[in-house]
């Protein structure tokens, strides 16, 4: 038995999903279309359907999580994929959601670019992420990521994290217009998840 599979962790991950939502929500429309990329158990999303019910929403992983509900609201939509690029068509999305996700892609730089590109102009992304200033930063985040991720079955772990002069640089060569910058606290007080909104070039 893995501890995913317990009430407990459950009810915790529920919570944090729950917390995020919550956090980014405000940023987003209610309207269109939005992907979620990297969407895992799809709590966020789930959350996010409630809250926005005319939005409808498709999550990507490149697994099944074990904790992904049988059935989804009928305003949200999952499929895996095989984690190279993403595979919708150029501006094919009103917004986009990335969370907790960019670090464990092989190239966070290149997915960024990716997410810009299946976005109509105009369009809204939020990105949700952890990043380091120092090499402590970089030794706690990376090691209680790694923890939590083992917790769960076949949840490939590549940890690819960035500091925040990287992800400002990356934010710039994009063209990305900052709408907003706050954070959240999901689930432990030590874990702090910057919350970045975006619109994409016109």
């Amino acid at each position: 038995m893995f501890i995913a599979d317990l009430k407990f962790y459950k009810y915790l991950t529920t919570k944090r999903s729950q917390k995020i939502a919550r956090s980014v929500f405000p940023y987003l429309q209610n309207k269109g279309k939005l992907l979620d990329l990297g969407g895992g158990n799809m709590l966020t999303s789930i959350t996010l359907s409630q809250l926005l019910p005319e939005l409808q929403i498709h999550g990507i992983d490149v697994i099944r999580d074990q904790n992904l509900p049988d059935k989804l609201p009928q305003n949200v939509a999952f499929s895996t994929y095989d984690g190279r690029s993403i595979p919708f068509e150029d501006q094919s999305f009103d917004q986009a959601l990335v969370c907790s996700t960019l670090h464990h892609t092989t190239d966070p730089e290149f997915f960024m670019k990716e997410l810009v590109r299946i976005l109509k102009p105009g369009g809204i992304l939020i990105v949700v992420e952890e990043m380091y200033s120092n090499w402590l930063d970089l030794a706690w985040i990376a090691g209680l990521d790694w923890i939590l991720n083992k917790l769960k079955k076949d949840v490939p772990v590549p940890l690819n994290f960035r500091t925040y002069r990287q992800y400002d640089q990356t934010f710039r060569e994009l063209k990305l217009k900052q709408t907003a910058h706050s954070h959240v606290r999901p689930a432990i007080p030590w874990q702090r998840l910057e919350i970045y909104a975006f619109t994409s070039p016109t």
